[in-house]
């Protein structure tokens, strides 16, 4: 489970490093799925209160 839940930080930071790389490069629309985002964030707020 801890190796899943490293993954799942690794995997929200990615995220968020690219999305501010594409805005420094001055992109209007952001290449990253929204709802998939969401979905990693949901998913490490709910470990956050399970642990």
């Amino acid at each position: 489970m801890n190796i899943a839940i490293r993954k799942l930080a690794l995997l929200e930071k990615a995220i968020e490093e690219q999305e501010e790389r594409n805005r420094i490069d001055g992109y209007t629309t952001l290449p990253i799925d929204h709802e998939f985002k969401q979905r990693v964030s949901d998913l490490m707020l709910k470990v956050k209160f399970v642990i």
